[in-house]
Parts: C-alpha cells; structure tokens; sequence
C-alpha cells in the first residue's frame, strides 16, 4: 500500500478466472490491500509475459518500467524469456519488504500529490480512452475533452515536480537531458532562464502537472534546453499550445529574435523526434531546429491557458 502512496501502479497478472481472484480479497487474505487498489487485473490462462505486455500497452508504459514478483519458478522463468525488459523477482513473505527495497527509485525522498493521485489519474485515463472510441474523429474528442491548462511559471512551490519530471520521463523528451532540483532552481531564479510548468485539466480529471519545459535566453537568442511531457496527455494538442505560448512569450515579452532547439534522437522518445519540425520549425542540421517571428506554425485545437 506504501507503494501505491508513492505514485507506484499496482497490477495483478493471476492464472485464475476473475471470480477466484475476486474471492481472495473478501476473504481478507491480503489485510492491507483492497481489489480496488489494483488498477488492472488480467486473471486468464494465457502466458503471463503477455498479460504483463498488454499492462504496458495500456498504461502506455515501457515494459522496463515493469516489476514482477512471483512466487512460482516457471512463471518467473517464463517472463524472463519471452519479456526480458521485465525486471524478474521470487515473492518470499517475508523477504517481500527487500525485495522492494533493492529499487532506488522506490527509495522517494520526496511524495508529491501527484504521486499520491497517479492511480485515480490512470482511472481517469481509461475513461477517456472509452470515451475517446465513441467519438466520430479527433477534433470531436477534444471537444468532448474541453481541456484547460494552467502554467506555473518560475514557481518555487512546484519546484519538487518540476525537478521530478525532469529526471524521469523518457518518452516526450526532446533533448534527454536530466536536470537535477538544483538545476532546476536556477532556471526559476536566473533572470535570463525560465522554468514553465503546465498542469491540464478536463472533463474526466485532473492530469496534474504534466509538462516542464526550461529555457536559456543568450543575448537576443532562446535556447529550449529541455521540452517534455508526460505520456497521459500526449497527442491532445497540449504539447502545440504549450510551444505556442512560450514562443510568444519569449518574442513578446524578452525580445528574442529567434528561437533554437536541439533534438536528441534516443530509443524511448523516437516517436516524437520531428515534434519541432511538425509545428514550424526549420531545421538547421541533423538535431538543431530553428523559429523566427514570422514563421508559418502549424494549425491546431487551441486549448485556454490560464496564467
């Protein structure tokens, strides 16, 4: 339970009808845990490295991302052939607590509301997914969405998620830089940087803050050092309006001629490697791209942006 309190997303992969599975929680055998806490069960007969394939799939995760422990040597075998990104461990009860403990990265020094909210988020998610295949096409899923996103722009008091994403999102990330709490508090008090942090809001939720972007003004020039996203608002024109907003905020109120942005091509975020080519951007050379006042942007859903 401590895990899910971390922000920590907890499945069940069980070779088991659903109805077995359901049965263990009345009975109470797991005294800290409800079924409710689970934000997906897969209880079937098929292998269990491609039910744990399909929870990345639709948690839209990498399946590096992935823990399993399992009680069982063949199921335990069985996922390190067939899913090898999987990290692989045996359930002991009462090694269960060391296990957990060998991840650094399940050691946060730091919980923040979003981790404390990720599994209501991913919830919300799926409702968004059902609600997204009854939708004729994309323009009427935004509108059904009536999305609204709201910047925190050198905050010291989202200093901590700003810092947080910059260290762990993979996907959305053009420059794959990593950009430690320090850092980032340098970007919030230099008066030639600035740190945006955007939280989006819709019908079905709220998604948190979801977007960080740095940037480094050099003479008349912006420089975006790092541009990413978190996955769960991906392809919603967020990522449009984002960009939007900070060229006309660095045009308008730092008096930049230009804009410049690198792109580093990594395995994780390849999807989104032409993200800056998309929207206007000219590129210079093989990673560098470049915006002036009076480039042609890319149509899109303009969504409000609240300051």
């Amino acid at each position: 339970m401590s895990l899910k309190k971390k922000g920590y997303l907890l499945t069940i992969v069980s070779k088991n009808n659903i109805n077995t599975v359901k049965d263990v929680f009345k009975i109470n055998k797991f005294r800290f845990l409800k079924l409710s806490d689970f934000i997906l069960i897969k209880a079937n007969w098929r292998p269990k490295s491609e039910n744990l394939k399909e929870i990345a799939k639709e948690l839209n995760v990498g399946e590096d991302s992935i823990v399993f422990i399992d009680d069982s040597k063949h199921e335990r075998y069985e996922v390190l052939k067939n899913a090898n990104k999987i990290r692989v461990f045996p359930f002991v009860e009462k090694k269960f607590v060391n296990i957990v403990e060998q991840f650094p990265e399940f050691q946060k020094s730091v919980n923040l509301a979003e981790d404390k909210k990720k599994t209501k988020m991913y919830l919300d998610q799926f409702k968004r997914t059902k609600a997204k295949s009854k939708t004729k096409n994309f323009n009427e899923y935004l509108k059904l969405l009536d999305q609204k996103i709201k910047l925190k722009k050198n905050s010291i008091s989202t200093l901590d998620r700003s810092a947080q994403m910059e260290t762990k999102i993979n996907q959305f990330n053009m420059t794959l830089a990593r950009y430690s709490y320090n850092e980032v508090n340098k970007f919030v008090k230099d008066k030639n940087k600035t740190s945006y942090l955007f939280k989006v809001e819709d019908k079905f939720g709220d998604n948190g803050y979801v977007c960080s972007v740095l940037v480094e003004r050099i003479k008349n020039e912006c420089y975006l050092r790092s541009f990413l996203m978190s996955c769960r608002v991906i392809e919603r024109d967020v990522e449009y309006n984002v960009l939007n907003f900070i060229l006309k905020d660095q045009f308008k109120k730092y008096k930049v001629e230009k804009i410049i942005a690198k792109v580093k091509k990594g395995e994780r975020n390849i999807d989104f490697i032409l993200f800056y080519e998309k929207f206007g951007f000219i590129k210079q050379n093989y990673d560098t791209y470049i915006f002036k006042k009076d480039t042609i942007i890319k149509k899109f859903n303009k969504i409000k942006i609240i300051l």
